[in-house]
């Protein structure tokens, strides 16, 4: 299924928020994908990809779209797509463009995170079920590094605040209009519970 193409994965990464080389392809806006291609060789003893942007001798073509998902003060959230599997690949292209993943030492990142770990996160996966034909949908947590909790809290809040601007600004705001004291409702009684005076009463015991 992986070899089809069938099973499809989506990854998000944290990379800083400055290119370290300013002219690469890089989408610019929230939302916006751009795709990379490049043509990666690997070094077995280092166990590491190096990507050349013409093919060379021994080399994969890699491509995966790149899509950005929030800004922040120091950071961004990316999303990749893969429609190549190669080596190494979502970690070399970053950093060929100028953004190593935080924590990534071995791709140019410049310090390493508290847990050893690299800010790759594989996010969503979906495929078809091959006997039930039935989409299979798995969508994973963020890790518990605290970096990627308040990447999550920013993003919610990003999502959460324009979606109140667009209430404000799409939904019509009506005038204050004063407030008015209601008269009182008339009152409506029968001949049956209309009370008599005693005069009135005495008159009919009379007659």
């Amino acid at each position: 299924m992986f070899r089809r193409g069938d099973v499809h994965k989506t990854y998000h990464a944290i990379v800083p928020l400055i290119s370290e080389r300013p002219n690469c392809t890089w989408p610019t806006q929230v939302g916006e994908f751009v795709t990379l291609t490049h043509f990666l060789t690997r070094d077995e003893k280092r166990n590491k990809a190096f990507a050349h942007h013409h093919e060379v001798s021994g080399a994969k073509r890699a491509v995966l779209d790149l899509g950005l998902l929030k800004n922040g003060e120091r950071t961004r959230l990316v999303e990749i797509h893969l429609h190549t599997g190669r080596h190494h690949q979502i970690r070399c292209q970053l950093a060929t463009i100028g953004f190593p993943i935080r924590g990534d030492l071995k791709y140019g990142a410049p310090r390493s995170n508290p847990d050893g770990s690299i800010c790759l996160h594989a996010r969503h996966i979906s495929f078809i079920h091959p006997v039930s034909q039935q989409e299979i949908s798995v969508t994973a947590p963020y890790p518990a590094l605290s970096v990627w909790k308040k990447t999550s809290r920013e993003t919610l809040r990003s999502r959460h605040a324009t979606r109140l601007r667009a209430f404000f600004v799409f939904v019509p705001t009506l005038p204050l209009l004063p407030l008015r004291r209601l008269p009182n409702p008339p009152h409506f009684s029968s001949s049956r519970n209309r009370q008599r005076n005693p005069a009135q009463l005495r008159r009919s015991v009379r007659e």
